[in-house]
């Protein structure tokens, strides 16, 4: 892949803040989740919040982008998109809170039904997934 998902030219640069980091350790539910969704699958497994900073001299609007990534064990991918928000066009200087959760399905793999996953997650917040701004450790249990 020559260029990473939500990459492309701009005229101006963003910056990147926690407003709310995830917390380090949250609690999973029991059991397989719902092939249909709902109930286990939509149980929030943490929730943070990012302020995105327009940092130069034009308007522009910027796509923020959430990764997990999986403890090696779970045979996942280096880093998995699970969620993506997009600001409004900010003006130099302007900036933006976006807010991000992850519920049981994001945190969940395929065996033989999908089932949430414990361990030392990293959580990733960037512009893309080769451009990672901010990181944290996140514990499952």
């Amino acid at each position: 892949v020559a260029f990473p998902f939500g990459h492309g030219a701009g005229y101006t640069s963003f910056e990147y803040t926690w407003a709310q980091p995830p917390a380090r350790a949250a609690p999973l539910p029991g059991g397989p989740l719902a092939a249909a969704g709902g109930g286990a699958d939509n149980a929030l497994v943490a929730n943070m919040s990012v302020v995105v900073r327009n940092g130069r001299g034009a308007n522009g609007s910027e796509v923020a982008q959430l990764y997990v990534s999986f403890p090696q064990a779970a045979g996942e991918p280096p880093l998995v998109l699970r969620a993506f928000r997009k600001t409004t066009l900010l003006p130099p200087g302007g900036e933006e809170e976006l807010r991000f959760e992850l519920r049981a399905r994001d945190v969940s793999v395929w065996r033989g039904g999908w089932r949430p996953w414990a361990g030392h997650f990293g959580v990733v917040v960037g512009s893309s997934s080769r451009d990672a701004r901010l990181q944290q450790t996140l514990t499952l249990a």
